[in-house]
């Protein structure tokens, strides 16, 4: 959030002056709180202080969903951007239980067959079953977006024409039919979910789908810049920061600078780094 802000070396102002009427501050909070909890959970589980870890996890899941629906007030509240509704908590925190169960399922299963940790049959169907009803929770929230684009009057059809037929159609017909419908025939199955393979499949697909509706969700808007009353977009080229006139133009287009590039590969990296530093920890105190 703090490289979204830009400017970091004025990030102090967030605490001199903040807005609380900004979402972007919300996100720095919420954000930093959950930081914190995970840290303190991870501290904890460390020492073995399980009653502490206990008593966290109350405080830890409010939080969590937190995480996610604020992030999704980001996009609610754009007025520019009409079709971003107040069901995008609902459809964030829905993603979230789908796709963050579906990795833990094939992080199991990785560490299970890496002999690190043994995998018990029952915990898997048990998880499968439960992916299965997180499933069908994002479906209905789906649902619920559509039907409130689609709905005569609703002057949406731009959009809902991109995303079934345009541009992002791709990225939302992959995620309604191999995220969601695929992974719930394989799941809704007690045989197959007994079948490791079939659940590993399963998951996976179900966090490529969610991937491609952070895709279609958040580029369908931006297809058809919403200009109308207003000087137009800027371009953020060389020749409009050197000639203001050229600066607001009807289109426009974006590719990431050198800078956005190598901070990407900065931050993918520092998180791989703690995520092996603490896998290791972890494991040796396991041991």
């Amino acid at each position: 959030m703090l490289i979204d802000l830009g400017g970091i070396q004025r990030v102090w102002r967030i605490l001199t002056g903040p807005n609380f009427m900004s979402p972007l501050f919300w996100d720095i909070c919420i954000i930093t709180t959950y930081l914190v909890i995970n840290i303190l959970d991870l501290v904890w589980m460390h020492k073995g202080d399980e009653e502490k870890v206990r008593k966290l996890s109350y405080v830890a899941l409010p939080v969590a969903i937190l995480v996610h629906s604020v992030t999704a007030w980001i996009f609610g509240l754009q007025i520019a951007r009409a079709w971003y509704t107040a069901i995008m908590a609902p459809i964030f925190v829905a993603s979230a239980m789908d796709s963050g169960l579906a990795l833990l399922l094939i992080a199991l299963v990785a560490l299970d067959r890496a002999g690190i940790a043994k995998l018990d049959g029952d915990l898997l169907a048990s998880l499968a079953k439960l992916l299965a009803t997180f499933i069908c929770v994002a479906a209905f929230f789906i649902g619920c977006e559509l039907l409130t684009m689609a709905y005569p009057g609703a002057h949406e059809a731009v959009a809902l024409q991109e995303m079934l037929t345009g541009a992002t159609a791709p990225f939302f017909w992959f995620e309604i039919i191999c995220g969601l419908l695929v992974p719930f025939l394989v799941l809704a199955s007690a045989k197959r979910r007994e079948k490791t393979a079939l659940v590993m499949v399963a998951s996976a697909l179900v966090v490529l789908g969610v991937a491609a509706k952070r895709v279609w969700l958040l580029f369908t808007s931006f297809i058809h810049p919403n200009i109308y009353g207003g000087a137009g977009i800027t371009t953020g080229t060389a020749t409009a920061q050197a000639d203001p006139t050229a600066m607001w133009a009807a289109t426009g287009s974006y590719a990431p600078t050198l800078p956005e590039v190598v901070i990407f590969i900065g931050v993918v990296s520092l998180g791989v780094l703690a995520f092996i530093v603490l896998s290791k920890k972890l494991v040796a105190k396991a041991e």
